[in-house]
């Protein structure tokens, strides 16, 4: 095995999902490769630093909250109404300090989820490399387009690109779910290799840290796969490959 047949194990390799045969040929290798046995243990690490729990905001400091407001509401203040207006006003702040500590908790469960992304799309290529696997093939975009909209998928605009006139031919397309969002997945295949290209609404996911910003596009790289992200209207387009990012950023030129 030489080390660019380990780059397409790789995604699979960390998540166990190689065959027997895979699994022996891949440790054999990296048994006399120091390069790709540290491109693992780095994939390792991303992974798992980006699926530690996410944290809560601390007890102590709940309390200190609460306690501050409770401090507040001691001294003497004019009535208004039947309650005192100061423990209106505190009730009202301590209602919209827990929505904060509430919305914060919920923003950092997102951030620390948001980073997955990149390894479930890392992974999902290896495996489209190895086997395709979509719900339909098909080498027309029209056919392509109408299949998303008839599965009611909220996304507007030109969800499949064609990239025949760039040298890619389309093969097909799937509904798949990126995270926890619904996403139009097509797949081409041209002789740079394959794109495997995501299409769902902005604002639903956010964006992980680490990326590269190269004129707007941001792009990641993870276990030899080039990711670019980037803003189309009011949609986010994801693609993934094995080529450079130089060499992808020329299909992204020719396209646009």
């Amino acid at each position: 095995m030489h080390c660019a047949d380990y780059s397409d194990l790789l995604a699979a390799h960390i998540d166990g999902s190689l065959t027997a045969g895979e699994l022996e040929s891949a440790e054999a290798h990296l048994a006399t490769c120091p390069r790709c046995t540290q491109r693992l243990a780095e994939a390792r690490a991303f992974r798992s630093a980006f699926r530690r729990p996410a944290r809560r905001t601390p007890e102590d400091v709940r309390q200190r909250v609460l306690a501050a407001l409770d401090a507040e509401g001691e001294a003497e203040r004019p009535r208004i109404g039947p309650w005192p207006w100061w423990l209106t006003w505190r009730l009202a702040v301590a209602s919209a300090a827990l929505a904060l500590l509430a919305l914060a908790g919920m923003l950092l469960t997102r951030s620390a989820h948001s980073p997955d992304m990149l390894a479930q799309v890392a992974s999902e290529f290896a495996a489209q490399r190895r086997h395709v696997r979509l719900e339909m093939l098909t080498d027309q975009p029209g056919v392509l387009r109408h299949h998303y909209q008839q599965t009611g998928l909220p996304l507007s605009g030109e969800t499949v690109m064609d990239l025949k006139p760039l040298g890619f031919q389309l093969v097909g397309g799937s509904i798949a779910t990126l995270g926890n969002t619904p996403s139009a997945m097509t797949l081409y295949q041209g002789s740079g290799g394959l794109i495997l290209c995501y299409r769902f609404m902005a604002g639903e996911v956010r964006l992980p840290d680490g990326g590269e910003d190269i004129d707007g596009d941001i792009f990641y790289t993870l276990g030899g796969v080039t990711i670019c992200i980037y803003r189309d209207g009011d949609m986010y387009c994801l693609m993934a490959t094995s080529m450079s990012r130089a060499e992808l950023m020329k299909v992204l030129a020719g396209y646009v």
